[in-house]
């Protein structure tokens, strides 16, 4: 089929495809494609402070070899830095589908929660940063929380050696409610993403499972979670 400006239908749909993909092709190129290029020239070159700016000398592989062989803390904080991703990425993404699940139900108050559930991303700007830090009363705050999250630490560190869990598992889950304040803040954005998949699932898959017979454990992995 054959329409108007001597384009197909096929064409005007591909056309259309790359015209919403673009936003995003731009925001890659300009936004990560551009600065991780940058960031790799300067890791081999060394950089000069000149009265024009700066000024870059080819050093080939040198500032890799100082930081691995000669650099005393380098490889300590990034083995600290892999460590704590691993641990964080699964726990936000875990907490992220969670949330999206319960704010994807119907409910009084429910638009309030997905409002609830975004403040992080509006607080993590770099404006509320500062002022959160120029304010003398929420550091109190913040230092009494952390305090809570010590003693609260320590009693459950006590009730989970009393159930005789490993102490690799033991580990793993103060570390989790250790990170409960980071989880939180780092959640707002995979929260809309999951819950933007969640909704996108059409009410009558789940209508057709429930005549079919299946339990809502069976629709959440076999409809939901796919």
């Amino acid at each position: 089929m054959r329409l108007r400006r001597g384009l197909t239908l096929r064409q005007r749909k591909i056309a259309a495809g790359y015209l919403f993909s673009l936003p995003f092709v731009l925001g890659f190129i300009f936004f990560f494609l551009y600065p991780f290029i940058q960031a790799f020239i300067f890791s081999v070159s060394e950089l000069t402070i000149t009265r024009e700016g700066f000024d870059l000398s080819y050093k080939a592989l040198g500032n890799y070899h100082y930081a691995i062989n000669v650099h005393t803390t380098f490889l300590r904080v990034f083995v600290e830095t892999i460590l704590n991703m691993l641990v964080n990425v699964p726990l936000v993404l875990a907490f992220s589908f969670f949330a999206a699940m319960i704010i994807n139900q119907k409910f009084k108050g429910r638009f309030l929660a997905r409002i609830i559930f975004f403040l992080p991303v509006i607080m993590s700007a770099g404006i509320i940063i500062q002022m959160d830090q120029s304010d003398m009363i929420s550091q109190l705050m913040h230092r009494a929380d952390h305090s809570a999250f010590i003693f609260g630490g320590a009693g459950l560190r006590n009730f989970l050696i009393n159930t005789e869990l490993p102490l690799p598992v033991i580990d793993f889950i103060l570390n989790a409610v250790d990170r409960i304040p980071d989880i939180i803040n780092a959640s707002g954005i995979q929260i809309l993403i999951f819950l933007a998949g969640l909704q996108s699932i059409s009410p009558s898959i789940y209508e057709a499972a429930e005549v079919e017979g299946a339990s809502r454990w069976e629709c959440f992995w076999l409809i939901t979670l796919p």
